[in-house]
Parts: structure tokens; sequence; C-alpha cells
């Protein structure tokens, strides 16, 4: 387990140009089995769900080698702020593998009952 001192979070984002957006921007940070991705657009961007101005950024994780539904709707969170994404990090760092297996039950149950588990 990791302690408080030791935990990344969004100050450890190191953010660049998107390679797909040049009116964007993009942060990647690999930790052990985890790996985030948090874009945003800039100056006058759009098409991601999220905007540097706003201090909103859309953010997907991945756990080895699978995406994390970090949504009961789907993988990719839109609207994060830079405390909520430091909080998925910190769940992650703490919790490890027993959060995203919570994760990914909920989203089950979730699709279970939409009738999307076919």
């Amino acid at each position: 387990m990791t302690t408080k001192q030791q935990l990344l979070d969004f100050d450890n984002l190191a953010f660049h140009t998107h390679p797909a957006c040049p009116k964007a921007v993009m942060a990647q940070l690999k930790f052990g089995d985890f790996m985030i991705s948090v874009v945003a657009n800039t100056g006058n961007g759009r098409g991601l769900y999220g905007h540097v101005d706003d201090n909103e950024y859309e953010v997907l994780m991945t756990f080895k080698d699978g995406t994390i539904p970090l949504a009961v709707c789907g993988d990719v969170l839109a609207g994060q702020s830079p405390a909520q994404i430091s909080r998925h990090m910190r769940d992650a760092q703490l919790n490890g593998f027993a959060w995203v297996d919570l994760l990914r039950k909920i989203k089950a149950n979730n699709d279970k009952e939409l009738g999307l588990d076919d």
C-alpha cells in the first residue's frame, strides 16, 4: 500500500498538445498496473468533454490491459475537476484491484438491469 505522502495526483500529470486535436491538451501517466489519460479542449477547441478554461477534463483509466468503467454508462468520465481526478488516482493507488473489481461489478449490474448484458 502506498502512503499518503507518496500518492500521485492531478499535479503529477504533464500536459502537452493532444496529438489528434491541436486545440486540446492531453496527459497520460502510468502508475503500477494503472494508466490514466486526461484530455481537455483549449481556446475554441471542440470535440472533447472538458475545457481547460472551465477546469474540467475528460478522464479514462485502464488497469493492466483493460479499461475501467469509471461510470455505469461507460469508461470515460466527462467534466471532471482536478480534485475529482486526484480522487480517482487515489482510489486506484490505495485500493488497487478491489476498486477495479467493484466498478466492473457495478457496471455489469447496471448493464443487466438495462438488458445490455446479452
